[in-house]
């Protein structure tokens, strides 16, 4: 059975991409330019595309980066798009770069963006790609990532992992601790559960096996905590937008963003530069149950609440008096 569901796939595909591309391109295009780019690896010379664009109206201020969510097929720059389709009037002074990651073993995406010596291409193609991007403007724009899943995961690690270079992620429904997630997903594997046997597959092919004590130190730089804990001071902000709903059982609730929430008053009791923005969309209803949405539902993922976070942080930081701004360097624009 499954090989039949492979093959209608591999038949099919082609003309979804198809369609979801010139979908994408006839929608976006009414408000600004967008156009298919390339990137050449810096690490083995591939050359890797992604979607690029530029909206029209104000000058451009900020570059939003969305990493795609696990089980991302080929062509899944062009797949994430739609998601965008009722805020785009909304985009104005933020490009957006629609990445795609490269294929694992599992023929799904490499959607956990971090570089290991058993995979090193995981988050340096995220940043030869928005290297990319400001080479084709000509200035270095204020970035923020975003993701949903495991692009949220992507979106966190990549940022804590690299304060200096990034202003910002929003993360939708993400896990803390990537290891314990591994062990998590094993869990569901044994009530019977198919669908994360190729996500345990491909995340022993980046690790170089599963969590033990010869690779913790590899696991550990794929654990949100760890990372927050070990932020280096930079003297800026660094703005952490989270979503999460309260009935999700892939990476549940309470062992994820209650957990971060928890962490996050010890930080700043250690004077850490992270800014915690939690979005919790949770309600209680009559019974005083809290109620609230699962993994991939509409509840959780808000476009315009992404696009709308690059705005608001320029924004606040525009507004802050000249002697108590943070940003000490100064800030480039791209007129449209």
């Amino acid at each position: 059975m499954r090989r039949i569901i492979v093959l209608v796939a591999l038949l099919f595909w082609p003309k979804l991409l198809l369609s979801q591309e010139a979908e994408m391109r006839e929608k976006f295009s009414q408000f600004g330019q967008i156009e298919e780019e390339f990137f050449v690896s810096s690490v083995d010379g591939q050359i890797r595309p992604f979607v690029y664009f530029r909206p029209e109206g104000p000058a451009i201020h900020s570059l939003l980066v969305w990493l795609p969510a696990g089980y991302s097929e080929p062509g899944a720059r062009w797949r994430w798009g739609e998601s965008f389709f009722p805020v785009l009037p909304q985009i104005q002074g933020v490009a957006i770069l629609f990445f795609e990651p490269r294929q694992m073993g599992s023929g799904f995406g490499h959607t956990f963006y971090i570089d290991t010596p058993f995979s090193p291409t995981g988050e340096t193609d995220v940043l030869d790609a928005i290297a990319r991007v400001e080479a084709l403007l000509g200035v270095q724009l204020d970035r923020f990532l975003a993701g949903g899943s495991h692009g949220a995961i992507g979106a966190l690690g990549v940022a804590l992992r690299n304060p200096d270079l990034f202003k910002g992620a929003y993360a939708i429904a993400p896990a803390i601790d990537l290891e314990a997630q591994y062990f998590h997903l094993e869990s569901l594997v044994a009530q019977g559960r198919e669908w994360p046997i190729p996500l345990l597959a491909d995340l022993r092919e980046i690790f170089g096996g599963p969590p033990m004590t010869t690779n913790a130190h590899i696991w550990q730089e794929a654990n949100i905590e760890w990372l927050a804990r070990n932020l280096p001071q930079t003297g800026r902000p660094l703005y952490l937008a989270w979503s999460h709903g309260h009935q999700d059982d892939n990476m549940p609730y309470a062992q994820n963003l209650q957990r971060f929430m928890a962490i996050y008053e010890e930080l700043e009791k250690q004077g850490s530069d992270i800014v915690f923005l939690p979005f919790d969309i949770n309600g209680v209803d009559f019974e005083g149950q809290i109620v609230g949405g699962g993994h991939a539902d509409g509840q959780v993922f808000s476009p315009s609440a992404v696009i709308f976070f690059p705005r608001a942080i320029e924004k606040i930081e525009r507004l802050i008096t000249p002697e108590r701004r943070w940003l000490t360097r100064s800030r480039s624009y791209v007129t449209p």
